[in-house]
């Protein structure tokens, strides 16, 4: 399954519209099985029950191919910053041996001096 499809549907289920959407699709499907002056459709709520599993069974998959994908770019970013760092680190180790030799040369002009 394509990872921009699961990070899409990881947003919008992550998100208040589903949140809400969801709540009031419950809501509504239990006070409409429970209310006595209306016909129940399932009674005991199983098919409820059949539809929230399902549901999140798909949610959670969804979720951690978009989690799987979030973390192949971290890795990609940390790997970028590991070689940044790497690099810095090599510019201020050459940049401390040309101080070090300006060093060297000063105390020895200094030794001929004296």
């Amino acid at each position: 399954m394509n990872i921009r499809i699961a990070s899409l549907y990881a947003n919008f289920r992550t998100g208040r519209a589903f949140f809400i959407g969801l709540v009031s699709f419950v809501s509504f499907w239990i006070l409409w099985n429970e209310l006595p002056f209306l016909p129940p459709f399932d009674k005991g709520l199983n098919i409820l029950n059949v539809i929230l599993s399902a549901e999140a069974s798909i949610a959670t998959s969804f979720l951690l191919m978009a989690g799987e994908s979030q973390d192949a770019v971290q890795r990609k970013q940390l790997l970028m910053m590991q070689h940044l760092l790497e690099a810095v680190k090599d510019h201020i180790v050459r940049e401390q041996i040309q101080i070090d030799n300006i060093e060297d040369i000063v105390e020895k002009i200094e030794k001929e001096i004296e």
